[in-house]
């Protein structure tokens, strides 16, 4: 071989290498390859006493767990040596031990209330019955979850079991027992009382503590979850609530459900959050399954359409109880999912069986007759849980409604009025109705979310009505208030908008302790900059917040300015003639000539990376084709 052909061949070697080295060093490490699988497997016998001797399963066997109440075990073994399973005697049935995950979504953490009475009771009736004097007193209902925190001073147990030894059915490890069971049974005096105050509640714990999934979440098995059903029944419980699920349908847990019913236990159970069919066991018949609406009755964005779906109830932006160890903070958070409607249908059924001196399943069947029609079956099966019959809830108006429950920042319940914007795609309105109700000088309260609008409009008229009877707005937006008085408007009709810009780019949020909401105002068409009447912006105070935290307002410079802010109950708050961006900040963590950190696994670097893998090829083709070209004189 020639010395040009080796020299050509030694730097197309070098340029291999080169390339082979710069790939390597940017390509993601593999996951590692196992050799054997491990799967988790449920083993019936055809009778208790035919079961083996745990020492007699096949030596590959780990991980058993033998039920306390059927002829079942949970264990794992390699997948290559369940055929020494199927060899053994009077086993009925080998199945997937399936994965079992709480169907809430998202949430964050709250501390106190800013409404006169959660929008959740009053949108299913369960205000009128507590004044009425009906709390669910006298039934008994067991929650089903990840445990339940029992010193949490806004609710009371009168028992509960778990299905671990080593793992109490008071630590709750997670949050999410404690905030179903408070959606039940939280105390009437509490910030956020529950649907049924008065029950005699009972928690069954099925998740420990040390198992988590890849993502760090908690998860349990269709195993555990059979066997929390049945230690519930044991309980001696009218109700049971769960808010679990997984999609595969299950022969144990099939029976457990049979076994339930014939004792005339209703199971209430969540439809499930996003997946492509309903959960089990909320998809079996004899199990009412619930699914999930806002505030406005609208479906939730993970709603999961079926006919197996019976009822719906709020679920979307609840705020209840929480355990020091949740993630989403203590004493209250706020969660989404069909995880948390379910228990709302469950607590009115247990007012209607005071009520009505009924049995669960009888208090079951007069729900689902004077459900609240919302069109789609799919969606909401019967339709939205009601505590009164349909003639019953025309003659409730909601000013009567208001006047229960005292606002404990505002003091204020006097001069309170709800109203409920109709949404229209990003924007809501207001019927003319709601002007008509608030007194002179009073404030009429709007509740927003995430996943609703982030407009209001209103009307001239609307607006001449405000500034002739000095009615004030009043927006809560999560954990922010944004108070408008009428004399900050104009004449004309108004569109007050309210955006969450928390990730923008743009700006600076990474150290924000609040979320980060820009207000405007615009009348006329035109944007309102000057205001000769000033409005408030309250943020609620969070655990973690130090002296130094203060409201800031985004300049024209896109730097923070703070607001000198001050502290109000729950609340950190500021008054001023400006709208624009708003967030909570610590002093000593902003700076404003510190860009925000890019993501280094933003689109961006993908684009470098890509572009500086290509030079390194193109500038190495260029090289071997000059010396194949132009080849030195050896």
């Amino acid at each position: 071989m020639s010395k040009k052909c080796r020299s050509v061949l030694s730097r197309i070697f070098s340029f291999c290498c080169l390339l082979i080295i710069t790939i390597a060093l940017f390509r993601p490490a593999s996951e590692p390859v196992h050799a054997t699988e491990d799967v988790q497997l449920i083993v019936e016998y055809d009778h208790v006493d035919n079961m083996p001797n745990e020492d007699q399963l096949p030596p590959q066997v780990t991980q058993v767990h033998t039920s306390r109440y059927t002829p079942t075990r949970a264990l794992t073994i390699p997948k290559q040596y369940i055929h020494l399973l199927r060899s053994q005697a009077h086993i009925k049935s080998i199945r997937p031990n399936q994965t079992v995950v709480p169907l809430e979504t998202d949430g964050t953490k709250r501390t106190s209330s800013s409404a006169n009475y959660p929008w959740n009771l009053q949108t299913i009736g369960a205000d009128i019955a507590h004044q009425q004097g009906i709390t669910g007193k006298g039934v008994n209902i067991a929650v089903v979850d990840t445990g339940f925190y029992i010193d949490h001073p806004n609710i009371t147990f009168a028992g509960g079991a778990s299905i671990f030894n080593d793992d109490p059915w008071t630590n709750d490890h997670m949050g999410h027992g404690t905030h179903v069971a408070g959606i039940i049974a939280a105390a009437a005096d509490s910030e956020f009382p529950g649907v049924a105050p008065d029950v005699n509640l009972y928690g069954v714990k099925v998740y420990h503590k040390d198992v988590l999934d890849a993502d760090n979440t908690p998860s349990t098995t269709v195993y555990n979850l059979t066997e929390g059903i049945y230690a519930a029944m044991r309980q001696g419980v009218d109700i049971i609530v769960v808010s679990s699920g997984f999609q595969g349908e299950d022969e144990g847990m099939r029976q457990a459900v049979q076994q339930a019913t014939d004792q005339g236990i209703v199971i209430y159970s969540a439809s499930g959050n996003g997946q492509p069919a309903v959960d089990y066991p909320a998809a079996y018949p004899d199990v009412i399954s619930v699914t999930s609406i806002d505030q406005f009755q609208h479906a939730a964005s993970d709603i999961i359409a079926g006919p197996e779906n019976d009822l719906t109830a709020p679920g979307v932006e609840i705020t209840s109880l929480s355990s020091p160890d949740s993630v989403y903070g203590y004493p209250f958070a706020t969660l989404s999912g069909s995880s948390q409607a379910t228990p709302h249908a469950a607590g009115i059924t247990a007012l209607l069986m005071q009520k009505y001196q009924i049995t669960a399943s009888e208090a079951t069947e007069r729900l689902l007759e004077q459900a609240q029609d919302l069109d789609d079956a799919d969606f909401f099966g019967h339709g939205l849980v009601q505590f009164l019959a349909p003639e019953d809830r025309q003659q409730t108006n909601n000013t009567d409604r208001n006047s229960n429950h005292t606002d404990a920042a505002t003091k204020e319940p006097s001069e309170l009025y709800w109203a409920e914007p109709a949404a229209q795609g990003t924007r809501s309105f207001l019927a003319d109705e709601y002007f008509a109700q608030v007194q002179a000088e009073g404030i009429l309260a709007l509740t927003y979310t995430d996943t609703g609008p982030d407009t209001l409009r209103l009307t001239e008229a609307q607006v001449r009505t405000m500034k002739s009877r000095q009615i004030t707005l009043r927006f809560y937006l999560n954990d922010i208030e944004w108070e408008v008085p009428a004399d900050a408007l104009d004449t004309g009709e108004a569109l007050f908008k309210f955006t969450d810009v928390t990730t923008h780019d743009a700006i600076e949020t990474a150290s924000a302790q609040s979320t980060v909401v820009k207000f405007e105002i615009q009348q006329n068409g035109a944007p309102k900059t000057t205001f000769t009447q000033p409005m408030t912006y309250r943020f609620l105070a969070q655990d973690n917040w130090e002296d130094s935290t203060d409201i800031y307002i985004l300049d024209n410079e896109q730097n923070w300015t703070a607001l000198d802010a001050e502290h109000s109950g729950h609340y950190l708050q500021r008054t001023t003639n400006q709208t624009g961006t708003f967030a909570v900040f610590n002093t000593k963590d902003i700076n404003n000539t510190t860009p925000a950190q890019s993501n280094p696994n933003s689109p961006t670097r993908t684009l470098w990376i890509i572009m500086g893998i290509s030079t390194l090829v193109l500038a190495g083709l260029i090289v071997i084709m000059k010396h194949w070209i132009n080849p030195r004189q050896q």
